[in-house]
This record gives structure tokens, C-alpha cells and sequence, in this order.
């Protein structure tokens, strides 16, 4: 795989999305815990539906948050690094 991947996985089953190619591969976590066999694209129809469907989800909830939002989370995580690398003393950071 190569390019942009999406993983959906539930605890059996991992479902790996491949956009450049656009390939998927399913896994049977529980028989093949190292992913190394990927199964056949008519097996487990169900399984596969779902997990997809989750995947749908998931980048229908990415391309809804403005550019705005994901600037404030960019920077609330940076505030938050700066925060926990802080040479500062806690007591003078928190008065």
C-alpha cells in the first residue's frame, strides 16, 4: 500500500483502505494477528460493509470541520506541548 491509507478495524476485523491505488485488504486479526494474509474480497461481505461504512463516517466528520477549527486544535496541541516542555516552574505557571 502507498499513498493515502484509511485502517478501520473493530477487534476481529481490520479493513486498510488504500486511496492511491485504490485497493482494500481485510484482515482477520483473530487467524492472522500479524496481518499478513489479507482475505479474499468475497469474504466476510457483511464485515466488510460495516467496517467501510465506519470509514465513510469517519471522512464525512473530517471534511465537515472548518479550516478554522482544525487551526484552534493545531494550536491548542502546540500550547500544549509548549506547556508540558516547560523548563518553568509549575507553581509560577499556575498563579
Amino acid at each position: 500500500m502507498s499513498g493515502r491509507v484509511l485502517a478501520v478495524q473493530d477487534r476481529r476485523y481490520k479493513l486498510a483502505l488504500d486511496f492511491g491505488s485504490k485497493q482494500e485488504e481485510l484482515f482477520d486479526l483473530e487467524s492472522d494477528p500479524q496481518e499478513l494474509h489479507a482475505l479474499p474480497l468475497t469474504a466476510a461481505a457483511s464485515v466488510r460493509a460495516r467496517l467501510l461504512g465506519w470509514g465513510l463516517q469517519h471522512l464525512n466528520r473530517s471534511r465537515s470541520v472548518s479550516k478554522t477549527e482544525l487551526g484552534i486544535r493545531a494550536r491548542l496541541r502546540e500550547i500544549g506541548l509548549e506547556w508540558k516542555n516547560s523548563k518553568m516552574d509549575p507553581k509560577i505557571l499556575a498563579s
